[in-house]
């Protein structure tokens, strides 16, 4: 197939030529020209002219020639081996990368050619199986720099998804980035929701990420403008799941169960009582123990997740878990204050210990922080506090994933409403 290419490749390049006399090259609707532009220090510049189907591109080629020496028929300069020879190189790059996106069906830009002619870009405009590829391989560079390796296992999964819609929508695994229209993000949804049936929150993700592809697409001028720049993938907000104060004490009540439900149940309501997420509870190490003048101990950390600082209080409960593993081998050995286990088998033994609590809820690690959030909420907390303790990056996030507008904080709400008007 690649020694057909190359003789296909010969051919067109040989019929794009018109020999030594360096006229214009051209073939199908791709020409290179040149032209003189007059300057006043060296008398012109010659710069160089590529058009296609309407589109022109024009760049300076850096040959300088006075006015008198330029043949406009030939498009050379006379009497000059070096400068021509300069524009026969310049000419039969630009015809042999033409000839190369056309046998390899890939986007005919003519400022690619024009930025690969000049060194600064590859002439390669990938395709969206290419791009997306090219995307994942980088995130994969900056895995424990600015990416968490859930986060690129996630992207990994989406990639796959979006590969699985092409092949089913186009019918093909060389799909050009010039031939996604703002229509495919209804064409995704309507894949994923009803071909495969996925939830809603998870397409918005999908989405999100695919996004997220074409933005670098646009940032390395593959594409010049992103067709999901416009869309909105809405989140729609689900109920916030937590425990109660009565559920919670419910769970830290539990007696009579196996060791290792007892760490469990231990470091969950340790978590539950810092608004920690599982994996900066498990990567607690005595160093974030602070103590402040008045002797109030309190952890201090940059969040693994976002690398904001969270700060939260150690009241006597939390402390009481914390001395209760103070000398633990596991807890020693690895410089750690509690003994978490993985995080599948945390949420697996979590819903074995809700369920001996007489709890019917879903319970996992997520839990933990909700809760924290939705107590703080209830004892009067503003959402910026809140905010600012959980570590999150903004106040939206917080009052969109972590607190729950429960009954009981609304009708409080409502109670001191009214009670302020019958005061007046």
């Amino acid at each position: 197939m690649a020694n057909l290419q190359q003789k296909r490749l010969t051919q067109l390049l040989k019929q794009s030529e018109k020999g030594a006399s360096g006229k214009r090259s051209k073939f199908g609707a791709f020409t290179a020209n040149f032209n003189l532009v007059p300057h006043k220090r060296y008398g012109g510049v010659i710069y160089a002219v590529f058009r296609n189907l309407g589109q022109v591109e024009r760049f300076s080629t850096g040959i300088t020639c006075e006015p008198q020496n330029f043949d406009l028929k030939s498009q050379r300069t006379e009497n000059d081996f070096n400068k021509n020879k300069l524009l026969d190189y310049i000419q039969s790059q630009a015809n042999e990368l033409y000839a190369q996106m056309i046998l390899t069906d890939r986007d005919t830009s003519l400022k690619v050619i024009k930025n690969a002619i000049l060194g600064t870009q590859s002439y390669v405009i990938p395709n969206v199986f290419e791009l997306l590829d090219e995307y994942l391989a980088d995130c994969g560079k900056r895995v424990g720099k600015t990416h968490a390796h859930r986060t690129y296992q996630r992207y990994r999964q989406s990639n796959e998804i979006i590969k699985s819609f092409v092949r089913h929508q186009y019918k093909t695994e060389k799909l050009r980035l010039s031939e996604l229209k703002p229509i495919i993000a209804r064409q995704l949804e309507t894949y994923m929701m009803v071909e495969k049936g996925n939830q809603y929150s998870y397409y918005v993700k999908v989405g999100e990420y695919f996004r997220q592809v074409l933005h670098y697409a646009l940032l390395n001028e593959y594409i010049d403008v992103n067709p999901l720049s416009l869309h909105k993938f809405t989140k729609r907000r689900k109920p916030i799941e937590y425990l109660t104060p009565d559920e919670l004490i419910a769970i830290y009540k539990v007696s009579f169960i196996p060791e290792t439900l007892q760490k469990v149940r231990d470091c969950f309501v340790f978590g539950a009582l810092t608004g920690l997420a599982y994996q900066d509870l498990r990567d607690l190490s005595p160093q974030q123990i602070k103590t402040l003048n008045d002797g109030q101990k309190i952890i201090i950390l940059d969040r693994g997740k976002t690398k904001n600082q969270q700060v939260a209080a150690l009241r006597p409960d939390a402390l009481e878990i914390l001395h209760k593993y103070q000398f633990d081998p596991y807890c020693k050995a690895a410089n750690v204050c509690l003994p978490v286990l993985s995080n599948q088998k945390f949420n697996t033994r979590l819903k074995e210990l809700a369920k001996v609590a007489g709890i019917e809820k879903r319970v996992t690690t997520h839990y933990m922080r909700r809760t924290y959030a939705t107590h703080l909420k209830r004892l009067g907390v503003s959402a910026e506090m809140i905010s600012k303790s959980l570590g999150n990056t903004s106040v939206a996030i917080t009052e969109h994933h972590y607190i729950d507008n429960d009954p009981e904080t609304i009708v409080k709400a409502l109670n001191e409403a009214f009670n302020r008007q019958q005061a007046i």
